[in-house]
């Protein structure tokens, strides 16, 4: 009965329905909690709504009951690089190596670590590696074109895109990238269209909204300068983005005592007024923005309701 359940959820996830499939895997574990491959495909299912949390804890039980689950392990591979902890993904990756050395997702996870720490030349390597030994994976060759499209190379990234959409039409993580494509060539309208067409059939998808972002930031100059540095920053991980805040507020400080000590009062007040500015700003661009970006995604949520 509980091999059926399994079954019958990786049919559902084929399908397109998680949700049924979560349905089915939770019956599976009330008839026999130990199962570890049910754990493993619910903490799958989980990562893919974007759930990290729950994901990680389905993919430690899973593990905890057969440490060599490999969708448990590349499971909590992803929930570590979604958390930044990257010397556990190193390790992990490792493990799993060693588990299975012909497995292509240790390579494809070891270039988006790579793209995370911005090591995009080292990510092309272990992606055409990974490609090599799947040449049919589309996650793979999404990933691929996606590495292209950060390095600046949008001529070779529309190339490889191409073949994912060629591989399949209303693949949306690909079509999301050829928006992406299009919209840093200024086809603004073009760009928008694919957006909608995503967002329309799931609204909370993370790449359709990235270029909705991307398009809002464009189009909008002053909500858009917030969001950039906002994203800058965020590369950077919590510690140093802290530790840039800290160092731009002591050079501010510091050019104040220098105007203050040489009594040059109006453009000490210059300074300060500026300095207020951009401290209002980062205030209120975030509320402005997130509100206009939750109007723009309800009428997405809306129209999927009819």
């Amino acid at each position: 009965m509980t091999t059926r359940l399994i079954f019958e959820a990786e049919h559902l996830l084929r399908a397109g329905n998680p949700d049924a499939a979560i349905h089915r895997l939770k019956q599976a574990l009330t008839e026999d909690p130990e199962q570890a491959e049910a754990h493993a495909l619910l903490a799958a299912v989980l990562l893919a709504q974007e759930r990290t949390h729950a994901a990680a804890h389905e993919a430690k039980l899973a593990l905890q009951l057969d440490p060599n689950q490999v969708m448990g392990r590349i499971v909590e591979i992803q929930t570590l690089l979604l958390r930044r902890k990257f010397n556990q993904v190193s390790q992990r990756i490792n493990e799993l190596e060693a588990l299975e050395p012909a497995l292509p997702h240790s390579h494809q996870m070891r270039a988006q670590l790579c793209q995370l720490q911005d090591r995009h030349k080292e990510a092309m390597v272990h992606l055409e590696r990974a490609l090599s030994m799947d040449p049919d994976n589309i996650d793979v060759r999404t990933d691929l074109a996606e590495n292209l499209f950060q390095n600046g190379d949008w001529n070779k990234a529309e190339e490889v895109a191409k073949t994912v959409l060629e591989q399949q039409s209303d693949h949306a993580d690909g079509l999301a990238l050829m928006g992406l494509i299009h919209l840093s060539r200024g086809e603004t309208e073009l760009a928008e269209s694919i957006a909608r067409s995503i967002l329309i059939e799931n609204a909370e998808h993370r790449q359709g909204q990235r270029l909705l972002i991307a398009i809002k930031t464009r189009r909008n100059w002053f909500l858009g300068a917030w969001w950039r540095f906002q994203s800058w920053i965020s590369r950077y991980g919590a510690n140093r983005a802290i530790l840039i805040l800290v160092v731009a507020y002591a050079f501010f400080r510091m050019v104040d005592g220098y105007l203050a000590y040489h009594e040059l009062a109006s453009a000490r007040g210059l300074g300060q007024l500026i300095w207020l500015g951009l401290c209002a700003y980062t205030w209120v661009a975030p509320a402005l923005f997130f509100r206009s970006l939750k109007r723009e995604l309800d009428k997405f949520k809306f129209s999927e309701d009819f």
